[in-house]
């Protein structure tokens, strides 16, 4: 993975498959700060096509246990892999729907 800076946020890009790796601190920032998500909506302009993959179990880069599959927000079709305490791994294009998803007000009261 390769380091990959969107404003003033590190993330890490797979370039095999364009997926991105974002710790937990890190993806906690970007769900509630504007300014940052405005950035991921500049860098990365279109969500790019959803790939009708097989299922694929992916272990954290950290502590190299398998991640829970979970749709965020519940609500969101946006299927992210999440270590609790570590980081979530996003498909390519799932960034951009998780900031479009939060702008639209999806994680509102």
């Amino acid at each position: 993975m390769a380091q990959l800076r969107v404003g003033a946020t590190e993330l890490f890009e797979c370039a095999a498959c364009d997926g991105l790796w974002v710790d937990a601190a890190t993806f906690e920032h970007l769900c509630t700060n504007a300014d940052d998500q405005a950035a991921v909506l500049h860098q990365f302009s279109t969500p790019g096509a959803e790939k009708t993959a097989p299922v694929r179990y992916r272990k954290c880069a950290r502590c190299a246990e398998m991640m829970n599959r979970v749709n965020f927000g519940r609500l969101s079709g946006v299927v992210v892999d999440a270590c609790r305490g570590h980081g979530t791994y996003l498909d390519a294009g799932g960034l951009h729907r998780i900031v479009a998803f939060i702008q639209s007000g999806g994680l509102g009261p």
